[in-house]
């Protein structure tokens, strides 16, 4: 894994070898960002005020579904949609989310 773990990155394509659509290492479900520095194995490096920042932040991911003929088309090219969502949960109208779209070539 690249030496900035805190980006959680996209996977190599060397490193998928089932679906993309059913992959652990591109689909992660909503989780607290400290569940993944403990993961991760960072978490030791965090200060307190750090882990209190993160204690309101969560972390998906997902691939987009796309039919066969377009992805032929695309070169094999699939939508990974991050969702980093923050505030209380508790209160919906105090959270916030932003999402990041990225682009992930599956190899041949």
């Amino acid at each position: 894994m690249p030496a900035d773990h805190s980006r959680h990155p996209l996977p190599s394509p060397d490193l998928v070898s089932d679906d993309p659509l059913d992959s652990e290492l591109l689909n992660i479900e909503e989780t607290p960002a400290l569940k993944l520095a403990q993961d991760l194995e960072i978490d030791r490096d965090l200060s307190r005020e750090r882990r209190e920042e993160l204690e309101y932040y969560t972390f998906e991911r997902t691939v987009d579904e796309v039919d066969d003929e377009e992805l032929e088309r695309s070169g094999f090219l699939y939508t990974v949609r991050t969702v980093i969502r923050w505030g209380h949960t508790r209160r919906s109208d105090d959270r916030s989310e932003t999402t990041v779209i990225t682009l992930w070539r599956k190899k041949r």
